[in-house]
């Protein structure tokens, strides 16, 4: 099984734009994951399908950025359905998709912490 965080993205956005950045990124990524889900549910709720793709899409996009790729790759599972209207696949998929946010979130606070090391 693939890790819920991929080290090598935020190592390599270290090497591009230092520590600091790392964890300035992933300080805004934490402080809006939570946000992004209360929205999403609310909208998964109210069979707003606009509102759940929007929300999804930036969640699939912020994930990308921190290497939550196993978060990223479920949001974008769930876009084609919600497209068509389907709420169900969303909604189904809503206990992994809290699971993994708190996976998500507990790999990376640790970052906020630490003196990330680039390796060569």
């Amino acid at each position: 099984m693939n890790p819920v965080v991929e080290p090598a993205v935020l190592t390599a956005l270290e090497h591009d734009a230092g520590a600091e950045r790392v964890r300035e990124v992933v300080g805004r990524y934490l402080a809006t994951l939570e946000e992004r889900l209360y929205f999403l549910r609310g909208a998964l709720a109210a069979y707003n399908s606009a509102d759940a793709l929007v929300t999804l899409r930036g969640l699939r996009r912020a994930s990308t950025v921190v290497g939550a790729h196993q978060l990223a790759d479920l949001a974008d599972s769930l876009e084609p359905s919600l497209r068509r209207g389907n709420f169900r696949p969303a909604r189904d998929a809503l206990p992994e998709l809290l699971q993994l946010a708190a996976g998500t979130k507990a790999a990376l606070t640790p970052v906020l912490g630490t003196t990330m090391v680039t390796t060569p």
